[in-house]
Order: C-alpha cells, then sequence, then structure tokens
C-alpha cells in the first residue's frame, strides 16, 4: 500500500502507526507496519461495491509528525 523511510537507520517500526482510508465510506482500518527500512504499509479490505476507489495511508511516528 505504501513506503516510508526514516532518516535514523536505527528507528524501528514499532515506532510507527498506520491508517488506511478504503475511500468507499467503510470505517478507516489499521496499517500493518513492517520492514527494517524502508518500511512497508500493508492490510486487505473488501469492496462491496464496484468502481474505482481512491485509498489515502496516513503514517504517524510516535512523537506526533504525521
Amino acid at each position: 500500500m505504501a513506503t516510508s523511510t526514516c532518516a535514523d537507520p536505527a528507528c524501528p517500526a514499532s515506532d510507527y502507526t498506520a491508517t488506511i482510508n478504503w475511500g468507499d465510506g467503510s470505517p478507516v482500518s489499521a496499517g500493518v507496519i513492517g520492514g527494517t527500512g524502508p518500511f512497508t504499509v500493508t492490510g486487505t479490505h473488501t469492496y462491496l461495491i464496484g468502481g474505482s476507489h481512491t485509498v489515502a495511508v496516513t503514517i504517524n511516528d510516535v512523537g506526533g509528525a504525521t
């Protein structure tokens, strides 16, 4: 879904959280962050209505930056 890097090569993925807006009006869900840099954000979702949907991923760090 998304990738992110950290300026400090020692920062762990656990310093981050991610949310995914699937773009179809369903509730925002948590993404899963993994890797050692760049970090990856993954998630799964089943769309109930076909068509195009714009997905938005938000990544937050423990300091509150988005």
